[in-house]
Protein backbone atom coordinates (compact mmCIF):
# COMPACT_ATOMS: atom_id res chain seq x y z
CA UNK A 1 0.00 0.00 0.00
CA UNK A 2 1.34 3.41 -0.96
CA UNK A 3 1.41 6.26 1.51
CA UNK A 4 -1.14 9.02 1.13
CA UNK A 5 0.21 12.44 0.27
CA UNK A 6 -1.46 15.80 0.12
CA UNK A 7 0.24 17.04 -3.03
CA UNK A 8 2.67 15.79 -5.69
CA UNK A 9 4.71 18.47 -7.46
CA UNK A 10 6.80 17.67 -10.52
CA UNK A 11 9.52 19.72 -12.12
CA UNK A 12 11.63 18.97 -15.15
CA UNK A 13 13.60 20.64 -17.90
CA UNK A 14 11.38 18.77 -20.35
CA UNK A 15 8.03 20.49 -20.87
CA UNK A 16 6.32 17.08 -21.00
CA UNK A 17 6.16 17.41 -17.21
CA UNK A 18 3.36 19.95 -17.75
CA UNK A 19 1.16 17.23 -19.28
CA UNK A 20 1.71 14.61 -16.55
CA UNK A 21 -1.79 13.71 -15.29
CA UNK A 22 -0.46 12.25 -12.02
CA UNK A 23 0.89 15.56 -10.72
CA UNK A 24 -1.06 18.10 -8.69
CA UNK A 25 1.32 20.84 -9.85
CA UNK A 26 4.03 20.83 -12.50
CA UNK A 27 6.79 23.21 -13.51
CA UNK A 28 9.03 23.34 -16.54
CA UNK A 29 12.27 24.50 -14.88
CA UNK A 30 15.63 23.29 -13.69
CA UNK A 31 16.34 22.00 -10.19
CA UNK A 32 18.34 25.08 -9.22
CA UNK A 33 15.24 27.28 -9.56
CA UNK A 34 13.35 25.68 -6.65
CA UNK A 35 14.57 28.41 -4.29
CA UNK A 36 13.32 31.23 -6.51
CA UNK A 37 10.25 29.91 -8.36
CA UNK A 38 8.95 27.87 -5.41
CA UNK A 39 10.37 30.00 -2.58
CA UNK A 40 7.24 29.72 -0.42
CA UNK A 41 6.90 25.95 -0.84
CA UNK A 42 8.51 23.38 1.45
CA UNK A 43 8.60 19.65 0.80
CA UNK A 44 8.68 16.54 2.96
CA UNK A 45 10.32 14.44 0.24
CA UNK A 46 12.23 15.45 -2.87
CA UNK A 47 12.79 12.48 -5.16
CA UNK A 48 14.47 11.96 -8.49
CA UNK A 49 15.10 8.90 -10.61
CA UNK A 50 18.02 8.91 -13.05
CA UNK A 51 18.51 12.68 -12.86
CA UNK A 52 21.52 13.19 -10.58
CA UNK A 53 23.99 11.97 -13.21
CA UNK A 54 23.01 14.98 -15.34
CA UNK A 55 23.66 17.60 -12.65
CA UNK A 56 26.68 19.81 -13.33
CA UNK A 57 26.91 21.38 -9.84
CA UNK A 58 26.30 18.78 -7.15
CA UNK A 59 26.77 21.11 -4.17
CA UNK A 60 24.32 23.67 -5.55
CA UNK A 61 21.81 20.94 -6.43
CA UNK A 62 21.83 19.40 -2.93
CA UNK A 63 21.98 22.68 -0.98
CA UNK A 64 19.08 24.15 -3.00
CA UNK A 65 16.97 21.10 -2.27
CA UNK A 66 17.90 21.00 1.42
CA UNK A 67 16.69 24.61 1.69
CA UNK A 68 13.36 23.52 0.19
CA UNK A 69 12.76 20.77 2.77
CA UNK A 70 10.49 20.88 5.78
CA UNK A 71 12.08 19.94 9.10
CA UNK A 72 12.49 16.17 9.06
CA UNK A 73 12.28 16.07 5.25
CA UNK A 74 14.52 13.95 3.03
CA UNK A 75 16.06 13.95 -0.41
CA UNK A 76 16.01 10.60 -2.20
CA UNK A 77 17.93 10.35 -5.44
CA UNK A 78 18.31 7.18 -7.48
CA UNK A 79 20.95 7.39 -10.17
CA UNK A 80 23.54 5.32 -11.99
CA UNK A 81 26.66 4.33 -10.06
CA UNK A 82 29.85 6.17 -10.94
CA UNK A 83 31.54 2.77 -11.26
CA UNK A 84 28.97 1.09 -13.46
CA UNK A 85 30.33 0.43 -16.95
CA UNK A 86 28.07 2.96 -18.70
CA UNK A 87 29.36 5.72 -16.42
CA UNK A 88 32.96 4.68 -16.93
CA UNK A 89 32.78 4.76 -20.73
CA UNK A 90 30.42 7.75 -21.07
CA UNK A 91 33.13 10.26 -21.96
CA UNK A 92 34.64 7.88 -24.51
CA UNK A 93 31.47 7.37 -26.56
CA UNK A 94 30.60 10.01 -29.20
CA UNK A 95 27.15 11.63 -28.97
CA UNK A 96 26.09 10.09 -32.28
CA UNK A 97 26.74 6.60 -30.90
CA UNK A 98 24.79 7.41 -27.72
CA UNK A 99 21.83 8.52 -29.82
CA UNK A 100 22.01 5.34 -31.91
CA UNK A 101 22.20 3.16 -28.78
CA UNK A 102 19.23 4.94 -27.21
CA UNK A 103 17.19 4.44 -30.39
CA UNK A 104 18.07 0.74 -30.56
CA UNK A 105 18.18 -0.26 -26.90
CA UNK A 106 16.67 2.63 -24.95
CA UNK A 107 13.47 1.12 -23.53
CA UNK A 108 11.26 3.33 -25.65
CA UNK A 109 13.31 6.49 -25.20
CA UNK A 110 13.97 8.79 -28.12
CA UNK A 111 17.19 10.62 -29.01
CA UNK A 112 15.83 13.80 -27.39
CA UNK A 113 15.98 11.86 -24.12
CA UNK A 114 19.80 11.81 -24.20
CA UNK A 115 21.24 14.49 -21.92
CA UNK A 116 24.83 15.36 -21.01
CA UNK A 117 26.12 13.34 -18.05
CA UNK A 118 28.44 14.85 -15.45
CA UNK A 119 28.58 12.20 -12.69
CA UNK A 120 29.08 14.57 -9.73
CA UNK A 121 26.59 12.77 -7.47
CA UNK A 122 27.32 9.12 -8.15
CA UNK A 123 29.77 7.89 -5.52
CA UNK A 124 29.96 7.68 -1.75
CA UNK A 125 32.99 10.01 -1.70
CA UNK A 126 31.15 12.70 -3.70
CA UNK A 127 28.04 12.53 -1.48
CA UNK A 128 30.12 12.55 1.70
CA UNK A 129 32.01 15.66 0.56
CA UNK A 130 28.85 17.54 -0.46
CA UNK A 131 26.95 16.60 2.71
CA UNK A 132 29.79 17.71 4.96
CA UNK A 133 29.69 21.11 3.19
CA UNK A 134 25.91 21.33 3.69
CA UNK A 135 25.81 20.07 7.29
CA UNK A 136 23.68 17.13 6.16
CA UNK A 137 23.49 13.41 6.87
CA UNK A 138 23.39 10.77 4.19
CA UNK A 139 22.82 7.10 3.61
CA UNK A 140 23.97 5.15 0.54
CA UNK A 141 22.15 2.17 -0.97
CA UNK A 142 23.22 0.16 -3.99
CA UNK A 143 20.82 -1.95 -6.01
CA UNK A 144 20.99 -4.33 -8.89
CA UNK A 145 18.40 -3.01 -11.27
CA UNK A 146 19.17 -4.01 -14.86
CA UNK A 147 19.17 -0.89 -17.04
CA UNK A 148 16.39 -0.52 -19.58
CA UNK A 149 18.67 -0.94 -22.56
CA UNK A 150 19.75 -4.36 -21.28
CA UNK A 151 16.12 -5.50 -20.95
CA UNK A 152 15.45 -4.87 -24.65
CA UNK A 153 17.93 -7.48 -25.82
CA UNK A 154 17.99 -11.15 -24.87
CA UNK A 155 21.71 -11.30 -25.65
CA UNK A 156 22.54 -8.27 -23.49
CA UNK A 157 20.36 -9.56 -20.65
CA UNK A 158 22.13 -12.92 -20.83
CA UNK A 159 25.56 -11.24 -20.76
CA UNK A 160 24.44 -9.04 -17.88
CA UNK A 161 23.23 -12.07 -15.92
CA UNK A 162 26.26 -14.25 -16.60
CA UNK A 163 29.01 -11.64 -16.26
CA UNK A 164 27.89 -8.60 -14.34
CA UNK A 165 25.63 -10.13 -11.69
CA UNK A 166 28.30 -12.41 -10.16
CA UNK A 167 30.91 -9.66 -10.33
CA UNK A 168 28.79 -7.12 -8.44
CA UNK A 169 28.60 -9.41 -5.41
CA UNK A 170 32.39 -9.21 -5.21
CA UNK A 171 32.47 -5.48 -5.98
CA UNK A 172 29.20 -3.86 -4.76
CA UNK A 173 30.19 -0.40 -6.07
CA UNK A 174 29.60 -1.59 -9.66
CA UNK A 175 25.92 -2.29 -9.01
CA UNK A 176 24.07 -0.17 -11.57
CA UNK A 177 21.80 1.77 -9.23
CA UNK A 178 23.24 4.18 -6.67
CA UNK A 179 20.71 5.64 -4.25
CA UNK A 180 21.52 8.38 -1.78
CA UNK A 181 19.22 9.67 0.94
CA UNK A 182 20.09 13.06 2.41
CA UNK A 183 18.59 14.97 5.35
CA UNK A 184 19.51 18.02 7.40
CA UNK A 185 21.45 17.35 10.61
Amino acid sequence: MYPTVRKIVGLDLDERVLRNPFLDESYNMNAYEIGTKLADTKFDIIYSHMVAEHIDDGLRFISTQLNALNDGGVLIHSTVSKYYWTSLINDLVPESVKHWLIRKLGSGRATEDVFPAHYELNSTHQIEKICSGCNAEYKILRQDEPPGYVRRSILLMLLYTLLHKPLQFLIPSIRPTFIFVVSKK
